[in-house]
């Protein structure tokens, strides 16, 4: 069980001269978080200290160089003013180990506003020798800054943290690669934990998911953990929806978003040579994303699925007596939900519109449903290759038309980053349906031209939460309450109409 004896220090970064939304600011106040000023990443001095004003808690002064993944690109003279000066408006100032620990601010910066910070990519040995020599100098923490180049190196800040038994040690991770451990961080001693303030990115935790998805700064003890594994999967609502479900059910678990390079690595290094159960981490369930259903169902010790074996994707995989087990709810949400429409899809002329590993998924379920299925897809080599395995016709997607199908399936991305349509979309028979996987924080364009021309759609949120509560029950063996699934992906608690009702397969 990993319990933490005191609540982490929930740290908000400002990385912009924008100024952030006073709601954010006091959301952060009221958990007794702390500011950061990234100056290195503001037009000026002037900017970073407003911004420091507008925050009535305490701050911290950033002035990141290239050697610190910053932006800073001044000369010595110029950053020990500016450093000097920041002490005087700010509770905590950065000190980079390579250029700023001379007697200009050391003597002029006292040890208890002193944050030195050091990039990590050595061995954990000599890390542990840096950190020593940081002591002797004195500040009140010590941070390391990592940035994993592959699965393997991923777990470096944890075994730093296992190994310094302190609690003035912070470390964290640039980038989306490894970013899941600064999740488990102050589960092994790390005083802060950061997110971003006013700006979103897609390889940087927000403190709005630090606070909704993970519950900090309070620290919920957890025994097994359990993630969702793709790239990329920041901006997954798995997380929030699997660990409010954790809570509300007390559940000593954590479900973590395992942005990765290579599937079979991180599950051979990570997993089967026992690095995550060294750290006394232990994984139970992932589901599982683009691009990597077909990678895991080379890793897994079992297919249990029969669409799984017919499709050869996985978005699911649970560990059982030491073996991986792989299966799939792509299916069984399709299934799922047309059924709760009340239709039947017999005899539908249907087209699904990406030959991924959801795609073929869905492709077998509306087989075994009566559907006649085409195949389209945007590479002509991959959407023949699949369809000639699954026994279907294949259609381009340059040269694909609606007219004479039923049923449409959009099991691709298109449509969830922007304004763009899988196909054009126009009325084409009296029992014409669409579903589109792709979900986002608002309709897609497919989704409003459907409504906009009265034809009945299937969109992405609702299908996330009939996939999501399958994946945990097979997961864990319990129920997530559909109440508490549909409130967090801010869905009414109705019966829907086929209008209302939204799908998704891929959970990212």
């Amino acid at each position: 069980m990993k319990t933490a004896s005191h609540n982490t220090i929930l740290t908000g970064s400002i990385v912009s001269d924008d100024r952030v939304a006073s709601e954010e600011l006091d959301r952060l106040q009221d958990r007794r978080g702390w500011l950061e000023v990234r100056a290195d990443l503001l037009s000026d001095d002037h900017r970073a200290i407003s911004q420091r004003r507008s925050f009535s808690g305490k701050a911290i002064y950033a002035l990141r160089s290239n050697k610190l993944f910053g932006a800073y690109e001044g000369g010595q003279e110029e950053r020990i003013a500016r450093l000097r000066q920041a002490s005087q408006h700010f509770d905590l100032i950065e000190l980079d180990s390579s250029v700023d620990l001379v007697e200009e601010l050391t003597e002029h910066i006292p040890c208890d506003k002193r944050i030195i910070v050091h990039k990590l990519d050595q061995p954990v040995d000599q890390a542990l020798q840096s950190l020593q020599q940081f002591r002797n100098i004195g500040a009140r923490y010590y941070k390391f800054i990592a940035k994993p180049t592959d699965d393997l190196s991923v777990l470096l800040p944890l075994q730093l943290l296992q190994k310094s038994k302190s609690t003035d040690v912070i470390v964290c991770t640039q980038g989306a690669l490894g970013l899941w451990t600064d999740i488990l961080a102050p589960y092994f001693g790390s005083p802060m934990i950061y997110g971003r303030l006013g700006d979103h990115s897609p390889d940087a935790f927000t403190i709005d998911q630090l606070i909704r998805d993970y519950g900090f700064p309070e620290m919920v003890p957890f025994q097994e953990i359990y993630g969702i594994t793709g790239r990329p999967v920041l901006g997954s609502l798995s997380p929030r929806l699997h660990n409010a479900a954790y809570r509300a059910l007390d559940m000593p678990a954590l479900f973590l978003p395992f942005h990765m390079d290579n599937f079979n690595t991180f599950g051979s290094e990570l997993i089967d040579q026992g690095a995550l159960k060294a750290l006394g981490l232990t994984i139970k369930g992932m589901t599982v994303v683009s691009p990597f259903k077909e990678q895991s169902c080379q890793f897994a010790d079992k297919i249990v699925h029969p669409v799984t074996a017919a499709a050869r994707s996985c978005n699911l995989m649970v560990e059982e007596n030491g073996h991986w087990l792989a299966g799939t709810t792509d299916a069984f949400g399709v299934k799922e939900t047309i059924r709760q429409m009340g239709i039947s899809v017999k005899g539908y002329q249907a087209a699904v519109i990406g030959a991924g590993g959801a795609g073929r998924a869905i492709t077998v379920a509306l087989q075994e449903l009566g559907a006649e299925v085409l195949m389209v897809n945007r590479s002509p080599e991959s959407g023949m290759r699949a369809a000639w395995k699954l026994g279907i016709r294949f259609c381009p997607l340059n040269r694909f038309k609606i007219k004479g199908f039923d049923l449409l399936v959009n099991a691709t991305p298109i449509g969830k980053y922007g304004d763009t349509m899988p196909f054009d979309l126009y009325r084409t028979s009296g029992r014409q349906l669409i579903i589109d996987m792709a979900y986002a924080s608002q309709m897609t364009p497919l989704v409003k031209k459907a409504l906009l021309s009265g034809i009945p759609v299937i969109d992405g949120r609702s299908m996330l939460i009939t996939q999501v509560r399958e994946q945990f029950r097979k997961m864990t063996g319990r129920i997530m309450p559909v109440e508490l699934a549909r409130d967090l992906a801010s869905l009414p608690n109705t019966q829907n109409s086929p209008q209302q009702i939204n799908v998704s397969c891929q959970l990212t």
